[in-house]
């Protein structure tokens, strides 16, 4: 079959912070910090209509610019200083679901400070 109606593929980001890792990991359960810095562009405001961040929770981002598009967040673990796992969906009104995610974030003590890796595997539709 050539025909593919899918598109597939993971992405893995790796930083290190001169931060503790109880910091960083604030930075993402506070859904007040993540509209600060998890924007995907300058260009794109975020805002959230709903935050649940517990296990099972949903967290609803409407961002806004040249480009709309609502973010669900659905979170399935959580470990507090040390992982993330979640589910997310990308939908706009127009086309409806764009992709889906799921996310992996990991938070470890380097040193003086920490390291975090984020795995996002995507199927694009």
């Amino acid at each position: 079959m050539d025909h593919q109606t899918t598109k597939h593929g993971t992405s893995m980001l790796r930083r290190s912070f001169k931060a503790p890792v109880a910091r960083l990991f604030a930075a993402f359960a506070d859904p007040e910090a993540r509209m600060h810095w998890a924007t995907p562009s300058d260009d794109i405001s975020l805002r959230y209509v709903a935050a649940d961040f517990s296990v099972g929770g949903l967290d609803v981002a409407e961002c806004g610019g040249a480009f709309e598009f609502t973010l669900r967040s659905r979170y399935l673990d959580i470990r507090p200083e040390a992982r993330i796992v979640m589910v997310e969906e990308m939908v706009t009104e127009a086309e409806g679901l764009l992709g889906v995610s799921l996310i992996s974030v990991e938070l470890m003590a380097a040193g003086d400070g920490s390291d975090l890796v984020v795995t996002t595997q995507t199927a694009g539709v």
